[in-house]
């Protein structure tokens, strides 16, 4: 039986901490202008119906920022928009919303993303705020744990002193 759960944990992954392997870790890290730690300040409204291949459909959250890992933000709080692909770890298994399990009030993430390139946006409560996308639709907020907190920050101090030697070349 134990075979049978370890199976299909390789397979389906697991809520929010799917994507704590080095490579895809790192890959976050690279490709996010900002990492950060946020706490789930309110849900947006979500759409009828998921992502497709046409169309990528979001739910914003916004989030109240705890520190800032990696790049430049002076913002208390800002939203960021998570993509609806049905079967993502971090979704709703039935309807197309982020999963109220993970993402509820109070709840912290370490969160990697790119500016919107709108850049503003209104909040779910309507004031203007700026918005910013998750950087992978599986992976783009990881659970906010002291062990998943440490890859994050090694990976980061780690790329920041290969680009300080790539700098001095």
């Amino acid at each position: 039986m134990l075979a049978i759960v370890f199976l299909a944990l390789s397979i389906f992954g697991t809520p929010a901490n799917d994507c704590l392997n080095k490579d895809c870790l790192e890959d976050h890290v690279s490709e996010s202008s900002v990492v950060f730690i946020g706490e789930v300040i309110e849900l947006g409204d979500h759409p009828p119906f998921w992502s497709s291949l046409k169309v990528m459909l979001a739910q914003k959250v916004r989030y109240k920022v705890k520190k800032v890992l990696k790049g430049d933000l002076s913002d208390n709080e800002l939203v960021v928009s998570h993509y609806l692909v049905k079967g993502n770890p971090h979704i709703d298994k039935d309807v197309p919303q982020m999963s109220p399990e993970l993402f509820f009030k109070g709840a912290e993430f370490i969160i990697f993303v790119e500016p919107h390139p709108d850049c503003n946006c209104n909040s779910p409560d309507g004031s203007l705020t700026k918005e910013f996308l998750e950087v992978d639709s599986e992976c783009g907020a990881i659970t906010l744990k002291q062990e998943n907190l440490e890859k994050v920050l090694q990976i980061i101090e780690r790329t920041q002193k290969n680009m300080i030697i790539q700098t001095k070349k």
